[in-house]
């Protein structure tokens, strides 16, 4: 396979005496210098030099592979291309390695997944002659830009060379994307609990030239010959005007999408429920008729039960006669009898208030405690009425709140989906100023 047809093509302004005419387009197998960036550490015993569009292309697979799946998507990586000379490496393609993620969103190969990273390394080796394997790169989304005891197995078993290195991008929420190098130090160790020195990937502007390139100059236009006679117009005096400043507006491509409504206080605050207290005044209530109905029953029977009753004999108390032996002494003596005192009639007190009449009075007074708590009951029943139908009418508004939001929601997803569609062409766009043709 030809090298020139995997590599992109590069519109390169040349700039110096050369026979290359100004905005001349060529396809480009080695990056130019003015297109790479340098990451250098103390620690590190090697320079690392970098395409800045091979990393803006995996920053965009990181993001892209993070906004997949809510709560952090997944994890991606591949293969580092690049060559190391003069204690020098200079990174320039990458291979994407599709995993199965059978352990999960992360980067964690499988067996399988291993296999199909030892078939990229030999075709990578076949496919780029002049490109070797300068190291591996994976992105995180949940821990930090760090290596696992897992990643540092994988690096020592397919990149055993000291100047191969392992490169960690990290995507955010926010839309920044940290990334950081991993390198064997002169003695052989691997720090991985972090990078020595960690840096954000900016996304690159729209149309901006890398380093180094001069701006293309326009094309000299040729002087127009018309053919006749030609007329000199007398010159005309021009009035003062103030010059006009161009503004340029800058306007974002992405939409704007609306705030979701705010919660309406029914949904937030509990709805105070009255406590059932219904049945137990039903309850008082019945047990007080039933009262009140048995005490009527007795004031009927109990008049008729006094009348057929037999009258009671009354018999005045007599004094008993004194004994005979005292008779007889009483006619020896010749003592006159003692005067019998004649039966006095006791003092007449007076008469206790009727039965009746206390049982009616009470009677009276539960038929008005009845009257009270039926009263009650019926001011209860109008109040559950009434709470029963603000409770249906709360159903109601609830269940247009949900229709409402539940548009709302498709509403969103339509703008979201129109984003993701300009970011798509913000990005074909950039890729169409950086490369000599756009992409299909």
């Amino acid at each position: 396979m030809d090298n020139a047809r995997l590599l992109p093509k590069f519109q390169v302004f040349l700039a110096g005496p050369g026979p290359y005419n100004v905005g001349e387009t060529m396809t480009e197998t080695a990056i130019d210098v003015a297109m790479l960036e340098s990451w250098s550490a103390a620690q590190c015993p090697f320079t690392i030099a970098y395409s800045r569009q091979t990393l803006d292309d995996i920053r965009l697979s990181a993001v892209d592979a993070f906004s997949s799946l809510p709560g952090g998507g997944t994890e991606i990586g591949g293969v580092l291309l690049g060559k190391y000379e003069n204690e020098r490496l200079t990174i320039t393609q990458h291979l994407p390695l599709e995993s199965e993620h059978a352990f999960g969103p992360s980067f964690t190969l499988s067996p399988k997944d291993q296999t199909g990273l030892e078939e990229l390394l030999d075709a990578a080796r076949r496919n780029f002659s002049d490109l070797q394997p300068a190291g591996w790169y994976h992105s995180h989304t949940q821990s930090s830009i760090s290596l696992s005891q897992a990643d540092l197995d994988l690096h020592k078993r397919f990149f055993p060379e000291a100047w191969q290195v392992a490169l960690v991008v990290r995507p955010s929420p926010g839309g920044s994307t940290r990334a950081g190098f991993f390198f064997r130090e002169r003695d052989g160790i691997m720090r991985t609990e972090s990078s020595y020195q960690e840096w954000v990937l900016d996304e690159p502007a729209i149309g901006q030239l890398p380093a180094g390139m001069p701006p293309s100059s326009p094309m000299p236009m040729e002087e127009l010959r018309v053919a006749g006679p030609v007329i000199t117009l007398p010159a005309v005096a021009e009035a003062s005007a103030p010059a006009i400043t161009p503004t340029h507006e800058t306007r974002s491509l992405e939409p704007e999408v609306p705030p979701p409504p705010p919660a309406p206080e029914f949904l937030e605050l509990p709805v105070r429920r009255p406590r059932p207290r219904i049945g137990v005044v039903a309850a008082s209530a019945a047990v007080l008729a039933l009262a009140a109905a048995a005490y009527q029953t007795r004031a009927n029977w109990l008049p008729r039960h006094a009348a057929s009753a037999p009258p009671v004999a009354r018999t005045q108390s007599k004094q008993p006669a004194p004994p005979p032996a005292k008779q007889a002494a009483h006619k020896e003596t010749g003592a006159s009898k003692p005067a019998v005192p004649s039966a006095q009639k006791p003092p007449a007190t007076p008469a206790p208030p009727s039965a009746e009449a206390t049982l009616r009075k009470q009677a009276a007074e539960l038929q008005k405690k009845a009257a009270e708590l039926t009263q009650q009951n019926t001011d209860l029943l109008k109040v559950n009425a009434e709470l029963r139908n603000q409770k249906d009418e709360l159903t109601k508004q609830t269940a247009k709140l949900r229709t409402e939001l539940a548009a709302q929601t498709a509403r969103s997803r339509g703008l979201q989906q129109q984003f993701d569609q300009l970011r798509q062409q913000q990005q074909r766009r950039r890729l169409a100023n950086q490369t000599a043709a756009p992409l299909p």
